[in-house]
């Protein structure tokens, strides 16, 4: 009986870890799933950071709807070396790349560590 007392709380602990774990691994997938929605709606659009609010909306339907989840879009531009310039500049002879990037962040109340926010994002090449 005694061995039990000294393991059970063990033993709940590590239940408990592997549920928050689990918590934070499941949102992690939705917000991916969520931001990788949000990408594939911008190859639809003829000027995806202008829809950015459409891009949103989109992110936050494939989440249900939640409420909690705060969704950014932005732009950046690299030359085909890598190096990052402004998207009016140009990389010499070549036009910059353009990316677009969808990221979308959560807060999650765990029951033993800290709460988290937890992000994802998803990333478009539009030019």
């Amino acid at each position: 009986m005694v061995e039990a007392t000294l393991i059970a709380p063990i033993l709940i602990l590590l239940v408990a870890a592997t549920l928050d774990f689990s918590r934070v691994m499941y949102e992690r997938i939705e917000l991916t799933g969520a931001a990788r929605t949000g990408t594939e709606y911008a190859m639809t659009r003829t000027d995806p950071l202008a829809d950015s609010a459409l891009i949103e909306q989109v992110v936050l339907n494939a989440l249900g709807g939640a409420t909690d989840v705060t969704v950014t879009t932005s732009q950046a531009c690299q030359c085909p070396g890598g190096s990052t310039v402004s998207c009016a500049g140009n990389c010499g002879t070549e036009a910059p790349r353009a990316y677009l990037t969808v990221r979308a962040q959560r807060p999650l109340n765990m029951l033993f560590i800290a709460d988290l926010q937890i992000s994802a994002q998803s990333t478009l090449r539009t030019q």
